[in-house]
């Protein structure tokens, strides 16, 4: 591709998950010539980067203490590790606030799929966690998948908020909250 080609592939990239403000967005006029062709004008989105503060790094990437971290049979007979969903909330209200963040389920369903944690089948989720700076006016999003069994017996939404906290937990990864486990 031409070189405006593969600058509006980077800038694209760069704006992946994020959505912007009026303050971080400017115009930026490329001219992209083909060969032998007139200049065509294009107009580009130019958005700023966004950084986490230094404190709020801090808290994102520190070391989830072990007395935090529980295990729990997996498939396939393993063992895995993880947090529960309320010290990953815990570490998004203390590096962003309890108005700094939200998180929503866009989408959700079952499935047939049968295993040895269910004979019921397994919900799912695809939730989206979004960090808003209301001092910068910008707001980042990290989108991921949660599922759980269903039990019988159980009430399937009970299956569903565990889905969600399930994809909580791993958008706030995304982040590097837990990372470590």
């Amino acid at each position: 591709g031409s070189a405006s080609t593969i600058e509006m592939r980077t800038l694209h990239n760069k704006a992946n998950n994020m959505t912007a403000t009026k303050k971080q967005v400017k115009k930026a006029v490329v001219f992209h010539r083909d060969k032998g062709a007139e200049p065509t004008k294009v107009t580009a989105i130019v958005m700023q980067e966004v950084q986490l503060s230094p404190r709020q790094t801090s808290v994102v990437q520190a070391e989830t203490p072990a007395a935090l971290i529980k295990t729990k049979p997996g498939r396939g007979g393993k063992s895995v590790k993880y947090v529960e969903g309320g010290y990953v909330i815990s570490k998004l209200n203390e590096a962003f606030s309890p108005l700094g963040w939200e998180f929503k389920v866009v989408e959700k369903g079952t499935t047939e799929r049968k295993n040895e944690r269910s004979s019921e089948g397994e919900v799912w989720v695809y939730g989206e966690l979004t960090i808003i700076d209301h001092k910068n006016g910008y707001r980042t999003t990290k989108g991921q998948y949660g599922q759980h069994p269903i039990h019988e017996k159980v009430p399937i939404g009970d299956a569903f908020k565990a889905a969600g906290t399930d994809a909580l937990k791993k958008c706030a990864s995304l982040l590097g909250i837990a990372l470590d486990v």
